[in-house]
């Protein structure tokens, strides 16, 4: 039988995912958690083979409870189940000792195929994360320029705000929602090392980078193989 704890922020989730690895006569969870906190005082009180974790919870973050995870019950073996589908997220949270990273878009079938493999003593990434951060590594590892590990997307984004674009108009170009663009923003500034959009500017102009982001003909290195996520 294979114990474990889950750990996420939405009941509704939570319960979902309850449900689904209780049909699985091999899977029994016996605690569930939603936040960090919650989650360690569970892992006090019970013992997991394996520990499903959401890295975006209230107060502390699930890195937090990765590492704790790592401390306390070293033989635990940790799933991250998250919307995130950055590289650097997965990257981190490899890293940081977790042993899955499925996003939640996966199938349930992925799921209860992750549980059984990681408890088992293998690894499991969702395709579409282990397909992408063989990429971004491949980038991160590149002497190139910074600008050389954004995605298309990023890309596209990045010449909309060296424009000095707000993030509604570009939302509206592009047909995603605020929050997206602002995510993808974040994501842009920590690649670059920048800090605003006014040091962006600055970049894309040290670097000869046209900032028309209809008709410019530089793109990131690498990208005729690289999805627009």
């Amino acid at each position: 039988m294979i114990n474990i704890i889950l750990a996420d922020d939405h009941v509704l989730v939570r319960k979902g995912i309850r449900g689904l690895l209780a049909s699985q006569t091999d899977f029994n969870v016996i605690a569930e958690a939603g936040t960090c906190n919650e989650a360690i005082e569970q892992l006090s009180r019970f013992h997991a083979d394996v520990i499903i974790v959401d890295i975006s919870m209230p107060g502390r973050s699930g890195f937090d409870l990765i590492a704790h995870v790592r401390t306390v019950q070293p033989q635990a073996r940790v799933i991250v189940l998250t919307v995130h589908t950055e590289e650097e997220f997965a990257s981190r949270a490899l890293k940081a000792g977790t042993h899955g990273y499925i996003t939640k878009d996966a199938s349930p079938e992925q799921l209860v195929t992750a549980v059984r493999e990681v408890a088992a003593g293998s690894s499991f990434l969702s395709p579409q994360i282990a397909q992408s951060l063989v990429w971004w590594m491949a980038r991160s590892n590149d002497a190139g320029p910074l600008h050389s590990r954004l995605t298309r997307r990023e890309f596209a984004i990045f010449g909309m705000l060296a424009e000095g674009r707000p993030a509604t108009d570009i939302a509206r170009e592009l047909d995603l929602s605020v929050k997206t663009v602002s995510g993808h923003k974040m994501s842009i500034l920590r690649k670059l090392n920048l800090r605003t959009q006014s040091e962006l500017v600055r970049y894309a102009l040290q670097h000869g980078l046209s900032i028309d982001s209809k008709t410019s003909s530089e793109r990131p290195r690498g990208h005729d193989t690289v999805s627009n996520a």
